[in-house]
């Protein structure tokens, strides 16, 4: 296998390639040199090209302390100039490129960057700033038709609406369009039709920041407030406004208001690059009084569900047979709704819906003038809105007040809220503090301690998970209700957890909400009463339990919870799409219970066998009970064979139940015997060995564990591709934080013979972005394992043969 020689570049602002810390020294350029450092580049680079000296000197740096710049200066021999860089600014210019490589790789527009405009937001920043070329990376713009002599570049051909034009009056000729859709040319008064209600989803390459979700939540209170105070030039005696409002508990949702105090076009928040169209709620009538605006303006609200409505849109959906289970909590209310309602409008659904107007765009006056147009958009009387105005210090006391008063008060209001959100109230305090990244300088929340309620412990239970494992669960004598939530039970988690509570029948336990459902507990008190032992057998099979990583655990393979759990195991691993926990029970409930009977068992009695079954009685009545179709039971057959023709033998191995054998336990076989060679066999016998050394239990089933082993590794062998000696000498682990690698880098890794490893044991480490901090990118520096962005990993491997 040929290695692919690592490309890794430092480009300095005089476009001189540099090749060592000489040729560094002569081509200096501070700015550049801290971007490369904040990026992970410069340390890679050092490395790689073996200039330990200067890395270890960059690697023991400290970017918080004063003298940062200075001392990165002096690793180099290179004079400092008494003239600092904005870290930040470096920051977020690295983030805004990272954003826009993966959109495009033309150079024009990788060299625009400071030109480019991700959303609104951006686009009137750069308006303001007389910009007179913009490039629109996004979907939808809204251009001002007074702003002359400006063009409009589009990156990625999005949609844009001239704003203002009035009736009969033509466009200037001083404003241009490039490789853009207009919304609505004057000219020709075209309306493309892509702008069409079929819209499934909006691609965004940054939310709004003003929506509580994205507003600062890691700061002190008194922290921000000084550094405003400070960046302001205030003194802590001058007297502001600050604004005070309740942050509800619900989803964010952003959308054009009309003339009719319609939304339009509303968008719900779906991840960093994505948000998507709500089709139920477009058009929506929020408001009966009178119109807000002639012309169309942008507005954010906060989507919540009134704990009333949260029964009630649970008794509509379980009646129509579209939920199982009621809603826990009025945020998974409100955004269980939204998404039903992306898809398929339903009013009945949309009413159970309430909304909370928090900011507003491109609407006249002043953001309190703003504020109190748009609060007739809401449809129920939330918490009032508070001014706070004196000092810093009496700010600071106003502030503790008005926090007290609403946690104090949150228990009995109708809806949920989770803290406070407070701002800068002066337009031009907002404009000088401006935006730190993704969030508003001038905005911060305070957020509420989680809520909790006391109960009284009655027993435990044991719930299935996977890989065999067995979650505690403390049962509560009677439920209680947090937030709105009613808990008749708390998992402990582990075995090792429960034991160190020593919990006791009748002991009173503190229940803390903990996000949206899963809770935590604390004693609150003792009461002496028999002490709740742990079971020592399954409850789904009756054998006994083991103790494995601190958790109880069963070993019994044809234990039913055991089935569906390597079922499970298998489809994520293979990404099979549309088999979840109901599924794989009935799976297992109709005798479809191994990869091995899925791949291929008869589907119907006229088809023969699809291929020669290691099954001892063939059944189509199977897929039947199962639920399946002819057509749904063979595509389902498809997928399976794809993923294993696809895989190799020790993954096949490592993902198909065999108790105590993981992947990498497989892997460890399968690497130990075929160093005797290519033709060296790995036995069932060797399997079942392995499988009761790494679980330390002796199956009271031996023989029907040898028969599975064998059954599998045969299947394996059938099916999946032959490991090599050579196979695992060229064979490199590639692990990845910060989200899953696309289909494209994960096809790469298989086609070099190489594995996606979700641990912390790796050759090389994909990361979001080079900024990125996680416990694996730690580990990465520590051991110096190269780490890349995903674009950077297939431009670098993808002509490794």
């Amino acid at each position: 296998m040929k290695m692919a020689k690592i490309r890794i570049r430092l480009i300095m602002a005089d476009g001189a390639e540099v090749r060592n810390p000489t040729e560094l020294r002569e081509h200096f350029d501070l700015e550049k040199v801290v971007e490369y450092y904040k990026n992970g580049m410069l340390l890679k680079w050092l490395r790689v090209r073996f200039f330990d000296k200067e890395a270890d000197a960059v690697e023991a740096l400290d970017e918080n302390a004063d003298d940062f710049q200075q001392r990165l200066c002096r690793i180099f021999d290179v004079e400092f100039s008494g003239n600092p860089v904005d870290v930040e600014e470096i920051v977020q210019r690295q983030e805004r490129l990272t954003r826009l490589r993966e959109i495009t790789d033309e150079e024009e527009f990788i060299r625009k960057i400071d030109q480019v405009a991700f959303d609104q937001e951006d686009l009137a920043d750069l308006l303001a700033e007389g910009a007179d070329t913009v490039y629109l990376c996004g979907t939808y713009f809204v251009v001002p038709a007074r702003c002359e002599k400006v063009t409009y570049i589009g990156i990625n051909e999005p949609a844009v609406h001239i704003a203002g034009l009035e009736k009969g009056k033509s466009l200037s000729p001083d404003i241009h369009f490039k490789q853009v859709q207009l919304e609505n040319f004057p000219a020709t008064e075209k309306i493309l039709s892509s702008l069409d209600m079929d819209w499934q989803e909006c691609y965004i390459n940054r939310e709004s920041d003003t929506i509580p979700e994205g507003v600062k939540e890691t700061d002190s209170v008194e922290a921000w407030l000084r550094r405003g105070y400070r960046e302001l030039g205030l003194d802590e005696s001058d007297e502001i406004t600050i604004v005070a409002a309740p942050k509800l508990d619900g989803v964010a949702l952003r959308g054009e208001i009309d003339f009719d105090n319609r939304i339009n076009k509303p968008l719900l928040r779906g991840d960093e690059k994505k948000s998507i169209l709500v089709k139920g709620l477009d058009g929506l009538k929020l408001s009966d009084g009178a119109s807000i605006s002639e012309t169309p303006f942008g507005c954010q609200f906060e989507a919540f569900v009134t704990y009333e409505n949260l029964e009630k849109a649970s008794e509509y959906l379980m009646k129509e047979e579209k939920i199982e289970k009621p809603y826990v909590s009025p945020r998974h209310a409100a955004s269980g709704i939204m998404n039903r309602l992306c898809g398929n409008p339903d009013n009945k659904l949309a009413k159970f819906l309430s909304f909370y107007p928090i900011n507003a765009e491109d609407l006249d006056g002043s953001y309190l003038d703003r504020l109190d147009k748009i609060k007739q958009l809401g449809n129920v009387e939330v918490v009032r809105t508070r001014l706070l105005s004196g000092n810093l210090k009496q700010l600071l006391n106003h502030i503790e007040l008005r926090f007290n008063r609403l946690n104090s008060q949150r228990t009995s209001l109708p809806y949920a809220i989770d803290g406070l959100v407070l701002a800068f109230a002066d337009d031009s305090h907002q404009d000088q503090l401006g935006r730190s990244g993704r969030t508003n300088k001038w905005q911060i929340a305070l957020k509420f301690d989680p809520s909790s309620a006391v109960g009284e412990v009655k027993g435990i239970e044991l719930s299935s998970g996977k890989k065999g494992f067995r979650t505690i669960q403390v049962v509560l004598k009677e439920p209680v209700s947090i937030d709105g939530v009613r808990y008749d039970h708390v998992p402990a988690l582990s075995a090792d957890i429960f034991e160190k509570f020593d919990l006791c029948e009748g002991d009173l336990i503190r229940i803390h909400r903990v996000g949206d459902v899963i809770p935590s507990i604390s004693i609150e008190e003792r009461k002496g009463g028999k002490k709740i032992e742990l079971p020592k057998e399954c409850p789904v099979c009756g054998e006994e339990m083991v103790w494995e990583a601190k958790k109880l655990k069963c070993v019994n393979m044809w234990c039913k919870a055991n089935l569906v759990g390597a079922l499970l195991t298998f489809f994520n691993y293979a990404n099979i799409k549309g088999i979840g926990d109901a599924e794989a029970e009935t799976l297992v409930d109709s005798g479809l219970d191994t990869i091995e009977k899925i791949a291929t068992e008869r589907i119907h009695p006229d088809l023969g066998l699809l291929r020669v079954s290691y099954s001892l009685i063939f059944d189509h009545s199977k897929w039947e009970s199962a639920g399946y179709t002819k057509e749904s039971a063979e595509r389902l057959q498809t997928a399976v064979l794809d993923a294993l023709h696809n895989m190799w033998d020790y993954e096949f191995i490592g993902n198909c139940g065999i108790p105590g054998i993981g992947p990498e336990t497989a892997k460890k076989v399968f690497m130990s015997i075929r160093k005797g060679g290519s033709d060296v066999a790995v036995k069932g016998s060797d399997l079942f060995e392995i499988s009761q050394k790494e679980t330390h239990h002796v199956t009271t089933d031996t023989r029907g564990v040898i028969m599975f082993c064998s059954i599998m590794r045969g299947f394996a062998d059938r099916f999946c591709k032959h490991s090599t000696p050579e196979h695992f000498a060229n064979l490199k682990s590639v692990g990845h934080t910060g989200g899953n690698p696309s289909k494209e880098a994960k096809q790469l890794i298989r086609n070099l013979g190489w594995e996606l490893v979700d641990g912390k044991k790796f050759d090389y480490l994909i990361v979001p972005s080079y900024n990125h901090e996680s416990t694996k990118t730690k580990v990465a520096k520590e051991k110096g394992k190269l780490m890349f962005t995903e674009e950077d990993f297939v431009e670098e491997f993808n002509d490794v043969k």
